[in-house]
């Protein structure tokens, strides 16, 4: 299932704050890492049943039915996709992708949430830079430009020079790491291990982060060397 994890996460923290209670509070009461609870609430990650079984005594709710009527009811088409997507982008056939494409402009067309027309339109860019960088026709430039406007959807003031001020999604953290590969064909080494051994750190210190989007990197394998 796909949910509006952003929206979740503003109804989980208001009534944290109804209830008098911070994160380090909740963190206490649980032993579920803080990292964990600003994860969530922020909507970067789509928590556990059984974390969500933990915290719900504390906040005095039934989190898995609040995650529930959170739910996209199409998410089955949009997975179907997206599935599609990978399976080409991994076999070479990025050039057939367009009932793909379509099939995600209907999508975004036809729906009103604006939180998931977000989600649609990071998917459709970040494809969009993969398929550039995997052309290799010296379009670098132009696929780290959707790479940056792919992120930018979901964090807005996000830059090159603060990068590490935020929490990110795993799909952030993939356009990030993606981000990374084309900054090291364009002979930007340092920053290029930098970024990568942020995202390296990032997934490692959060156990419960769950791959929403398993689509592949642009590179098939990651190396610090």
């Amino acid at each position: 299932m796909f949910y509006n994890l952003e929206l979740f996460g503003e109804n989980l923290k208001e009534i944290r704050k109804a209830l008098k209670l911070n994160q380090k509070e909740i963190s206490e009461a649980t032993n579920i890492n803080e990292s964990t609870i600003r994860r969530i609430e922020n909507g970067k990650v789509l928590p556990q049943l059984n974390t969500l079984e933990i915290l719900s005594p504390i906040y005095k709710y039934d989190l898995i039915s609040l995650l529930i009527k959170c739910r996209f009811d199409d998410y089955s088409v949009f997975c179907k996709i997206k599935n599609k997507i990978e399976f080409k982008l991994d076999n070479g056939e990025q050039h057939t992708l367009h009932s793909e494409f379509k099939g995600l402009n209907v999508l975004l067309s036809s729906t009103e949430n604006s939180y998931y027309k977000n989600l649609i339109n990071q998917l459709l860019l970040f494809t969009e830079a993969t398929i550039i960088y995997k052309d290799n026709n010296n379009n670098n430039n132009s696929a780290l430009t959707k790479l940056l406007k792919a992120i930018k959807i979901t964090t807005p003031t996000f830059s090159l020079d603060n990068y590490t001020s935020f929490v990110y999604s795993s799909m952030e953290l993939r356009i990030l790491m993606n981000i990374a590969f084309v900054l090291n064909r364009l002979n930007n080494k340092e920053i290029y291990l930098e970024i990568m051994e942020f995202c390296v750190n990032a997934v490692d210190t959060d156990r419960v982060l769950l791959l929403q989007f398993p689509i592949h990197f642009l590179e098939s394998e990651i190396s610090l060397l």
